[in-house]
């Protein structure tokens, strides 16, 4: 697994919402809601082994002429610890965590929980000074096999004047929420054997003895969280060729996803398969494929062949 950090930064006007600001007797705090992307701006794959980290800018400022130090802690949201959970309306669940620093390993916390530096925002600011940019670091662990939707979640934002102390009388001076936002993908794809996972590939089935009842299988590894189709396309319409193209000897096949046959004998060698039902949580689902060679004594010496290329259609 690998880790990449994307630099967000503040999000005033993306899909319609405004920054939260809050203006009390010190400070001004101006942070925007927070909408997950990957580097190349994609929403999140759950198949994708990548962990991207995010930053989260937000500016705090004094309106009164104050000096000295303060610290900011950040709330559960909506989940019962600080391993995070943004959520769906029905109650799914995505898993992110926030963190003080770049390479931290310490979640940033509210109190009581509160037990160190580590766990906490802090700065200075004194009269006449700039707006402190802040940042922290927003990680939403790779390969969470979700089904797809908008999971989101609210973080509260306290900030405290003074020294951090993880002292239950210290008085919070302003809050501020957070929206986090992460949209899942509707994400299908397949590998034929060993190769790489995409939307589509073609394979050019071949035998090398020419025998009725001689069959290839091979397996075909679908990754995908909504329901699917698999489409079949041969290019000859369903029989083999010489590989000799003056040759016009055709061999008949029977072809098979999981022992169901599919017919690619029309005019344009299409065909789909019924709907197979998928378990989000699976992280790839097996479909065996057979060729079965029909009546081949006919047929010239030599190599057949015909290529047939796949795709994937997700459904819902």
């Amino acid at each position: 697994m690998t880790i990449k950090h994307i630099l967000i930064g503040l999000f005033c006007l993306t899909l319609g919402f405004v920054p939260t600001v809050t203006a009390l007797s010190q400070f001004d705090i101006h942070v925007s809601p927070v909408i997950w992307k990957t580097p190349m701006g994609d929403n999140y794959n759950p198949f994708d082994d990548t962990d991207y980290l995010q930053d989260i800018l937000f500016d705090v400022s004094q309106n009164t002429g104050y000096t000295g130090n303060y610290f900011l802690t950040f709330s559960k949201g909506g989940s019962d610890l600080f391993d995070r959970e943004a959520k769906t309306v029905d109650g799914k669940t995505i898993h992110y965590q926030l963190y003080g620093t770049l390479n931290s390993q310490f979640f940033l916390k509210d109190l009581p929980e509160l037990g160190s530096l580590n766990e906490v925002v802090q700065g200075q600011i004194s009269t006449g000074s700039p707006p402190n940019q802040h940042a922290i670091y927003m990680r939403v662990p790779s390969q969470q096999m979700l089904a797809p939707g908008v999971y989101t979640d609210t973080v509260e934002m306290t900030l405290y004047e003074g020294e951090f102390t993880n002292s239950l009388s210290v008085q919070s001076s302003r809050k501020v929420s957070i929206p986090i936002r992460i949209q899942v993908d509707k994400v299908s794809q397949f590998s034929v054997g060993d190769d790489d996972y995409g939307d589509s590939a073609t394979v050019n089935y071949g035998f090398d003895y020419i025998n009725e009842g001689e069959f290839l299988e091979y397996d075909l590894f679908v990754r995908s969280n909504v329901p699917y189709q698999i489409l079949a396309y041969s290019e000859n319409e369903g029989f083999l060729m010489h590989e000799n193209k003056q040759a016009k000897t055709k061999i008949d096949y029977v072809y098979m996803i999981d022992d169901v046959a599919m017919d690619l004998h029309n005019v344009e060698g299409i065909q789909f398969t019924p709907m197979f039902q998928t378990d989000y949580k699976v992280m790839s689902h097996v479909h065996k494929i057979r060729m079965i060679l029909k009546k081949t004594s006919h047929a010239f010496r030599g190599q057949y062949f015909d290529p047939v290329s796949f795709d994937i259609l997700p459904l819902y």
